[in-house]
């Protein structure tokens, strides 16, 4: 490696740091004094950096506040896609029925206590109320509606793509709505107690769908 090519790797490596840093500090201010209550000096200063070095990355503390979010958002996400994207591997061709099987099991099988608990200490427990918040979500909630979407396209081209995206879309407003009144009925349990609280309400929104509305 050249002089160059191992100076580009660690002005990279510095940025992709900083930026987690800034970002991370967003988070803990934001926990700590609520939404806006706090400068960019102090942002800065939190995450070690320069007040010119935090505009290096972002414009606003709201943008890093939202990128952070994002960031807890999606490793949540990310998750569900692993899980997924097993399942999917050992079924050809599924069908639509199979896919909502599927894309259940994978969501059931993923721990959104602690994104809930980290969204709700930064963003309160009725963050749709707020339109900022709200938006920030639903940019997050549209970006992991594509990626599975795409996801189970790829592995089941037959069927409709008008009904695999609906169906897609359901299930994950049963995370969402889920979330709301998980925050309200059951964040202050015990991690574990949490986790069990979660796992009923959810799969009872799955049931739920499963059995329908007309019966």
């Amino acid at each position: 490696m050249t002089y160059e090519e191992l100076a580009t790797d660690r002005h990279q490596a510095l940025r992709m740091e900083n930026n987690r840093g800034i970002k991370a500090a967003a988070l803990a201010l934001a926990e700590e004094r609520g939404l806006g209550n706090f400068t960019v000096e102090e942002l800065a200063s939190r995450a070690q950096v320069s007040r010119r070095t935090f505009f290096n990355h972002f414009g606003s503390i709201q943008e890093a506040t939202r990128a952070g979010i994002r960031d807890i958002l999606f490793d949540a996400s990310e998750s569900v896609m692993v899980e997924l994207a097993t399942r999917l591997a050992s079924v050809e061709n599924p069908s639509l029925n199979q896919l909502f099987e599927l894309g259940s099991d994978a969501l059931l099988n993923v721990d959104f206590t602690t994104t809930v608990r980290q969204s709700c200490r930064v963003l309160g427990d009725h963050p749709r109320e707020n339109p900022v918040q709200s938006a920030w979500l639903g940019e997050v909630l549209d970006a992991a509606l594509d990626d599975f979407d795409t996801l189970l396209g790829s592995r089941a081209p037959e069927v409709s793509p008008v009904s695999r995206r609906l169906m897609v879309r359901v299930l994950l407003t049963t995370v969402e709505v889920c979330a709301e009144h998980w925050a309200q009925t059951s964040i202050q349990l015990p991690p574990a107690e949490g986790l069990e609280a979660w796992r009923k309400l959810h799969s009872q929104a799955i049931s739920q769908l499963r059995a329908g509305y007309t019966a």
